[in-house]
């Protein structure tokens, strides 16, 4: 089981050193969730996080592999099963927020794999953050456009603090505030479609 950051100051988090991070984020490309935005404080404020009952269900991809169950686990929060084909699967408390009339998913860890699996990787305390786009019959899933991203910077369009853990990856270590603004003015294009729309799962009710 994970721990949370402390609200607003991730330095304050159990077990956190900016100086010796030797976290590793779950990469695995068929979880769906290495494009995600990660950060140690949340983007969004209490009052932003909203209920949507067309979350529920059990849901899948179009081939089938990639399987999403989820489940009320508290108010306002979930509990999301990602599992990819016969892989372990793994466990995320999660949230639903709101920014300008947009919706995003923010992913929580809550369990690590089972030791020698492709899943074998210490879960660290941060957010996750998808966006949601819904349909007529399930949603979807859109990580962050990583090309957008790495021309806004290289442009300095958007300035960034962030740190770098174990694999060179990168997690925002700004403020709550900071990363809430950054939805706000950027998330529509930050959460755009990539060439060939390979940052966007389409999720449908499952079929047993």
């Amino acid at each position: 089981m994970f721990r949370r950051p402390h609200p607003g100051h991730p330095e304050k988090a159990p077990g956190y050193a900016m100086k010796s991070l030797r976290w590793t984020i779950l990469l695995s490309m068929s979880v769906f969730l290495s494009g995600c935005l990660y950060c140690f404080n949340p983007p969004y404020n209490p009052e932003e996080v909203i209920e949507e009952p067309r979350l529920l269900g059990e849901w899948q991809d179009k081939d089938g592999k990639n399987r999403w169950t989820i489940k009320p686990l508290a108010e306002k929060t979930y509990q999301i099963t990602v599992q990819y084909d016969e892989d372990p699967s793994l466990t995320y408390a999660a949230r639903l927020f709101r920014l300008n009339n947009e919706d995003y998913l923010d992913f929580f860890p809550e369990e690590k794999a089972g030791e020698g699996t492709l899943f074998d990787r210490q879960l660290a305390p941060f957010h996750m953050i998808m966006k949601v786009r819904w349909r007529e019959e399930g949603f979807e899933a859109v990580q962050l456009n990583i090309d957008w991203l790495d021309k806004a910077r290289k442009e300095k369009r958007i300035k960034l603090k962030t740190a770098e853990i174990e694999g060179g990856a990168e997690i925002l270590a700004s403020s709550r505030k900071e990363n809430r603004e950054l939805l706000l003015k950027h998330g529509e294009e930050a959460f755009g479609p990539m060439e060939n729309g390979v940052n966007v799962m389409t999720l449908g009710h499952a079929k047993n």
